[in-house]
């Protein structure tokens, strides 16, 4: 049969290889006669070679009678060389795609859906590429096999660095893009700790890497480097090729990632423990992950590591190899990360226990005549769930308020919101009371002992911010979008506005869309919020805020809980949000 007939044909079945191989037609037939499957990437890298192994159990298990090949770039053949249902490993730059029954190229198909969908991507690569070819996998294995030579040969490569023969611990820190990498500062730290604990680290990469506390195993081949890491006790890494073996020899592993989620990335890995930045977390980094490590929120655009990266530190990742490992149980003290407002790098307090209750409170308050709050555990967004009840409390008791370690931006809230006596100058007295940081409204009511509380915020703005921003910015003929995310998904956001509207970002980078800044200060950033007609954000103090003000908000994120507000929607895709955006004319 001609090949332009055969390129018709595959056009025809839509290239759905479980339609060609179920189908009642011509199409099957024809399908059955060349009984042939092509499965084609025209590119690396080593991760994501590795992944693609977990596409053709499924597809032999549907067509068990065809041959299966793999047309990949020669350099990453000793990757899949191996598998048990690859009949061929062919080289994508001469392979000869007329001779097959069905042809399916996957090379671009990731990079596609990640881009339209970051940063609310939700499927694994593997699955991608499953649902291009027109399967759904059932398993996410890469049967991964080892000759007994191979493994000889790791066994003497890893004997010669480690005589003791003490339990291995790899560690990959450096990636294809300088953009993922942890710190080598942080790694050697983190080797020194290893190599505390009665493991010896042994990190991996393409080429020598000087580290006092760590052997680098950087000369072997592909199938060397695989065995090796294949007897290896566990793994820390980064997300690089590494993070993809062990997943898929299913090794207990500590990823540190930066932009990819690894909610996604760690789908079917369940022996990963993540140390990452995650917006899920309640933690202050509310645009990460962001699926563009390029474009840094928190930091300025192109210099590495970025933000989130940055703050992550060697501790931080000791301590969860220590869960790794056992050492710390699993219902151990959590970490509390905050992002400190001044630089890019964090710290990592733990969560203070309550050492006032209720009655103590109120007790001190009406003996003293005052009392001293100390703010310092709390975020700006923590703040203004504060407010209810500390507005309740004291409006009816003769009871001068002192309040220290005010977060940045706050101080307007207490001038205008609540009647306060105001410590500026944070020397925090002796018997002060530190509030807990809790992001709820009923938490501090219950703290504080208050039998009626708002149960929502209410940031009172001024006449005079009220004007001012009326008389700037807002016109009786446009309605307005409040938008407050990644600046990637900024852009695909305002695409979709017509000329009748316009978008209020906060976000600090220069976009070629219709918008315009307003000043980040607490109360001007509530008014603007009460006068919008949709919120589309990622950060839930916005949501805290426009509260009282019923204006519908579409929230990007996964925190219903907390925003159990009738306001809020929780999307996760493109569509909802335009959507709402139509229905604005309507």
């Amino acid at each position: 049969m001609p090949a332009i007939r055969r390129r018709k044909i595959s056009k025809s079945i839509g290239g759905s290889l479980q339609a060609a191989a179920k189908n009642d037609s011509p199409l099957s037939t024809y399908f059955d006669q060349i009984k042939k499957i092509l499965i084609i990437r025209r590119q690396g890298g080593a991760g994501d070679i590795l992944m693609t192994r977990m596409l053709f159990y499924d597809i032999k298990k549907l067509c068990p009678n065809h041959q299966v090949d793999y047309a990949i770039p020669p350099n990453y053949w000793p990757l899949v060389q191996d598998h048990p249902y690859i009949d061929n490993v062919l080289n994508c730059n001469s392979v000869d795609t007329t001779n097959y029954g069905f042809v399916s190229d996957i090379t671009n198909q990731c990079g596609r859906y990640e881009t339209s969908t970051s940063p609310f991507v939700t499927k694994h690569r593997s699955d991608i590429w499953a649902n291009h070819i027109g399967i759904n996998l059932t398993q996410h294995e890469g049967h991964i096999n080892f000759s007994n030579e191979e493994i000889q040969t790791a066994r003497a490569l890893l004997a010669k660095v480690n005589p003791k023969d003490v339990p291995v611990v790899v560690i990959t820190p450096i990636t294809a893009h300088s953009g993922k990498d942890i710190p080598l500062n942080v790694i050697e730290e983190v080797a020194k700790g290893v190599r505390s604990r009665g493991y010896f680290p042994l990190l991996t990469h393409s080429s020598a890497v000087e580290l006092k506390e760590a052997y680098c195993l950087y000369d072997a081949s592909l199938r060397q480097w695989m065995a090796a890491v294949s007897l290896c006790n566990i793994g820390i890494t980064a997300a690089t090729s590494a993070y993809c073996l062990l997943n898929l020899l299913h090794k207990p592993t500590v990823a540190v990632f930066g932009c990819e989620d690894l909610d996604v990335y760690a789908m079917h890995f369940p022996e990963c423990t993540p140390v990452q930045r995650h917006r899920a977390d309640r933690n202050g980094w509310d645009f990460c992950p962001c699926w563009c490590c390029w474009q840094c929120v928190y930091k300025t655009p192109g210099l590495y590591p970025p933000a989130c990266l940055e703050s992550i530190t060697a501790d931080e990742i000791l301590f969860n190899f220590d869960k790794v490992t056992g050492v710390v149980a699993k219902d151990a003290l959590h970490s509390n990360v905050k992002k400190n407002k001044e630089s890019t790098l964090t710290t990592v307090s733990e969560e203070r226990a309550v050492e006032h209750v209720p009655e103590q409170i109120t007790q001190y308050a009406h003996s003293r005549g005052e009392i001293h709050l100390s703010l310092k555990n709390l975020n700006l967004t923590q703040t203004v769930l504060l407010l209810p009840t500390i507005e309740a409390l004291f409006s009816k008791q003769d009871t001068k308020v002192i309040v220290s370690d005010i977060p940045e931006n706050s101080e307007d809230l207490f001038k205008f919101s609540v009647k306060f006596i105001i410590l500026r100058n944070n020397q925090a007295k002796e018997d002060c009371i530190e509030v807990p940081a809790k992001d709820s409204v009923k938490f501090y009511k219950d703290f504080f002992n208050v039998v009626s509380v708002r149960n929502k915020p209410f940031v009172r703005v001024p006449a005079d911010v009220q004007n001012s921003l009326n008389d700037k910015f807002f016109k009786l003929d446009k309605k307005y979008v409040f938008v407050n995310t990644l600046p990637n998904s900024v852009s695909r956001i305002a695409g979709v506005i017509n000329k009748r509207k316009r978008v209020v970002s906060f976000c600090n980078h220069k976009l070629n869309i219709r918008t315009f800044s307003v000043p980040y200060k607490i109360l001007a950033r509530t008014f603007v919020l009460s006068k919008c007609n949709l919120i589309i954000t990622s950060d839930t103090l916005d949501v805290h805020l426009v509260a009282y003000y019923n204006t519908p908000v579409l929230f990007v994120g996964s925190m219903k809980q907390e925003l159990s507000y009738s306001n809020v929607k929780f999307v996760d895709n493109f569509e909802d949000i335009t959507k709402a955006i139509e229905n604005l004319d309507k």
